[in-house]
């Protein structure tokens, strides 16, 4: 999902307007919809059309729980994509990691927006994944609706952006 050549995050937001920023622990991300509260916002704020921010509240959640249950929670993905019993076994794992001290690490969200698109940010305290042996439904789902992701710092760091493909001219 890098892509050779990338843009790095200050020539993207440079003159952009900031949005949001907050850094919080695993525990409040895990127990509140920032995704939807920042959808909420854009929307109020009359930033994109409804279809952006829905777009825009989908890729923060994705982002958000691979942050949490991969990155800063340690749970590995390979076990959701095999039956119904390892999806479960996988659920278990991530609540009892709630319980852990792992739910202290922070994860910091940063939002921009410039000439009808959003620049985001994501970054966890976890050990980060490699990408090219990553699988998953929410990797595909993000690859189709953002309109570029990068993954640095070994995958613990996702920078992307949404174009408001919808806006009015």
């Amino acid at each position: 999902m890098t892509r050779p050549n990338s843009p790095s995050l200050e020539s993207l937001t440079a003159g952009a307007e900031r949005v949001a920023e907050m850094t919080a622990s695993t525990q409040w991300f895990a127990s509140h919809d920032a995704a939807l509260q920042l959808s909420e916002l854009v929307i109020a704020r009359q930033l994109c059309t409804a279809t952006c921010a829905w777009q825009l509240r989908l890729i923060l959640h994705e982002l958000l729980r691979n942050a949490i249950e991969h990155g800063n929670l340690e749970v590995s993905s390979h076990q959701k994509h095999t039956s119904l019993d390892s999806l479960q076994h996988y659920y278990h794992q991530v609540e009892e990691a709630l319980n852990s001290p792992l739910t202290q690490r922070h994860i910091t969200l940063s939002l921009w927006y410039k000439n009808k698109t959003f620049i985001g940010q994501i970054q966890d305290d976890g050990l980060g994944f490699c990408e090219q042996h990553s699988q998953g439904l929410g990797l595909d789902l993000l690859k189709k609706i953002t309109s570029s992701l990068t993954y640095l710092n070994n995958g613990s760091l996702a920078i992307f952006t949404l174009e408001d493909k919808h806006a009015q001219p």
